[in-house]
């Protein structure tokens, strides 16, 4: 099952006694292109607070009454290390928080992109003083916003193909699959979808992402329709008309 970022915008978060707030922003790793954190408004209960909750907290997401329950509790996140929720969030503050919510660490040496690297829960008094050391780490996934992202055109290899409107993030995993490209004007209307794996870089001084296609590539791509459910045999043709690996294993 997929979502897509603006999906979960202004979601409510529905904890085990109470609503927390509602979801702002994702932050995302450019490495593994895998939502890391929901920036949640917690409104006035905690005085206009934000704080960061890991997808990896959460239930299944309702789409049809806006609503995302984690299995936190109020006391948890009023009593949890404080921290900035501004990027760039610093390494040493999200060890604080995996080490006080007993989450698992995204970041690791030798860990496969995409795993998970475990991190035994330690007090919140531990946690906040820092005493933890952080593990050995493979090239530093960034993490960066969504919606400052959307937005961005796309550059193909030999010219501008649009934006990026939207992201698809795959339910399970919470890994990005797709950006959503509106074409705008070399095919107005058309909206296309591309892979991650399919972006050489993004640069966020210019708002550019390049992608590794042709102009040509887009104009015969298959078209997307947001308001149909994304469904494997569109994937298969996406990932043949690109002449891409899929992503997923033979079913």
């Amino acid at each position: 099952m997929f979502f897509s970022a603006d999906d979960l915008l202004d979601c409510k978060i529905l904890a085990r006694d109470d609503e927390l707030g509602s979801v702002q922003d994702v932050y995302f790793d450019d490495q593994d292109w895998a939502a890391r954190y929901l920036v949640v408004d917690t409104g006035g209960w905690l005085s206009g607070r934000r704080v960061l909750i890991s997808p990896v907290a959460s239930g299944p997401v309702d789409l049809e009454s806006h609503r995302l329950p984690v299995h936190l509790n109020r006391a948890q996140i009023e009593e949890s290390p404080p921290f900035d929720t501004v990027l760039p969030v610093s390494r040493q503050k999200e060890m604080e928080m995996t080490q006080y919510f007993g989450w698992p660490a995204y970041w690791g040496y030798g860990a496969p992109p995409g795993e998970a690297v475990p991190m035994a829960p330690v007090s919140a008094a531990r946690a906040s003083a820092g005493s933890a050391m952080a593990p050995e780490s493979r090239a530093e996934p960034q993490l960066r916003s969504m919606r400052e992202v959307t937005g961005y055109r796309i550059e193909a290899k030999n010219g501008q193909i649009g934006h990026v409107e939207d992201f698809l993030i795959e339910q399970e995993t919470w890994k990005i699959r797709y950006l959503v490209v509106d074409t705008g004007a070399l095919l107005p209307g058309k909206k296309v979808l591309l892979a991650p794996l399919w972006i050489d870089w993004i640069r966020w001084s210019e708002r550019a992402v390049r992608a590794d296609v042709g102009v040509e590539q887009i104009r015969s791509a298959p078209a997307f329709d947001n308001k149909t459910a994304l469904t494997r045999d569109y994937e298969l043709a996406v990932f043949e008309h690109y002449s891409r690996p899929r992503y997923w294993r033979d079913e």
